[in-house]
């Protein structure tokens, strides 16, 4: 018995230490699988730590973003509340210029001239004048008629009385001029050396408005709304200016964005009454700098030439062929 229990027991020892070996073991394993947990554990930590971090960057950049849309948006507004207003001051401007016109479609009858004064026998009677007076709306022809031919006819439109020693203009009877502008006609007739008394006639030269333009031909790309100058028309004012080149880029008008509009508004903002000024910002591409300058010019009707004359805008190389679809063009 007491073999079988030293037995027993040495068994039992030998079963405790590999029992304690394997608890050694799974131990260690366990430390181990710990270790690896609590790494990979780290490691998604980190990567979440980026995600949010990321996370928190893009709703701040569509925060940004939105600020951004929103301020568009409210200058897009402002910029169609400009053009609506635009739009309606040349509508009244139209409107005014239509009423002018039919008021003055009917000017009064020119005034009979009032009879001269009888002279003394020995002076010559003071020169006719017709029309005597009045009011145009183009430049017309006054003509002087002295009493024969014979008769010397000096003019002043200076409202200065004419004589031998002051005046404008003289010549024989009968004496035509062509009045351009207002003013007031002073004549009188010499014979043998004696002077007429004056003639006198007041005439107002009322021309209505007249639109013009700049003489440049624009176009503007359907995809990139980029209005460029196809065409310099000859005897415009950009022509006799001669700053502005072929495929230069327009990009306001007296400070009015253009990129947004329709090619008839952009031509509502250049065009204008003659004689006025407008300012046009336009950007140029040389060998890869491209810069923007500011050019004013005064609007005016197209000057014809005549036959054989030479042009600038005959001078510039004909513009290359489009690639895409030709986009509306306007002539300004």
């Amino acid at each position: 018995d007491n073999s079988r229990l030293q037995q027993d027991t040495s068994r039992l020892q030998q079963d405790n230490s590999r029992l304690q070996q394997e608890l050694d073991e799974l131990k260690r394993q366990t430390n181990q699988r710990d270790g690896a947990e609590s790494t990979e554990l780290n490691k998604l930590k980190s990567e979440l730590e980026d995600t949010t971090a990321r996370l928190e960057q893009c709703t701040s950049k569509r925060k940004e973003q939105e600020s951004e849309i929103a301020d568009l948006k409210k200058q897009m507004q402002d910029m169609q509340r400009l053009l609506e207003e635009a739009q309606t001051q040349n509508r009244d401007l139209r409107e005014q210029l239509e009423k002018q016109k039919s008021a003055a479609a009917a000017p009064p009858p020119p005034q009979p001239a009032p009879p001269p004064a009888a002279p003394p026998p020995s002076l010559p009677q003071a020169p006719s004048l017709r029309p005597a007076s009045g009011t145009f709306e183009k430049t017309f022809a006054v003509t002087m008629t002295a009493e024969s031919s014979d008769h010397m006819i000096y003019y002043t439109t200076d409202n200065t009385p004419p004589s031998q020693s002051n005046f404008e203009g003289q010549g024989s009877s009968p004496l035509i001029i062509q009045v351009s502008k207002s003013m007031k006609l002073n004549a009188v007739a010499v014979a043998n050396g004696e002077q007429s008394s004056v003639s006198s006639g007041a005439y107002e030269l009322n021309v209505p408005p007249v639109l013009a333009g700049v003489g440049l031909l624009l176009e503007k790309s359907e995809q990139t709304g980029v209005v460029v100058v196809k065409k310099i028309l000859p005897g415009g004012a950009a022509e006799r200016d001669g700053r502005i080149e072929l495929k230069d880029r327009l990009i306001s008008v007296d400070d009015k964005l253009v990129e947004p509009l329709d090619l008839e508004h952009i031509l509502d903002f250049v065009r204008g009454f003659e004689g006025s000024q407008v300012v046009l910002l336009l950007e140029r591409d040389t060998g890869g700098t491209v810069s923007k300058f500011p050019i004013s010019l005064v609007r005016s009707q197209v000057q014809k030439r005549p036959p054989g004359a030479a042009s600038k805008a005959a001078a510039q190389p004909a513009p290359a062929p489009a690639v895409a679809a030709p986009s509306p063009r306007r002539d300004i």
